[in-house]
């Protein structure tokens, strides 16, 4: 199982070239049988609001599952295999996730 040690530590707010956007550690996602971690991600400018989950299952040794979608939509969330190696820097982190949801909006 993977750890992510003070998950909070990512809230706060991020400047992209285009917009600025705000990350917030929600918890575990109940909603999924896996265990996980959930991070809501907006853009107070676009109005594009999502959620990231990082599943805690390792997956044939380093690999893992992330999922990310947007919030009050039917539209399908999207979900990829990724090594754990991409959470060690935080600024990997919120990079992904800021890419994975502006690119649903």
């Amino acid at each position: 199982m993977l750890t992510i040690r003070n998950p909070e530590k990512l809230n706060g707010k991020y400047l992209t070239i285009t917009r600025g956007w705000n990350i917030e550690y929600m918890g575990r996602d109940l909603s999924l049988n896996e265990d996980n971690y959930r991070w809501d991600v907006w853009s107070d400018y676009s109005k594009v609001r999502g959620y990231y989950i990082v599943e805690r299952e390792l997956i044939e040794g380093s690999w893992l599952n992330v999922r990310w979608g947007l919030t009050h939509t039917r539209r399908k969330k999207r979900k990829e295999l990724i090594d754990k190696s991409r959470l060690k820097d935080k600024s990997r982190i919120e990079t992904d996730m800021i890419q994975a949801i502006n690119s649903l909006g």
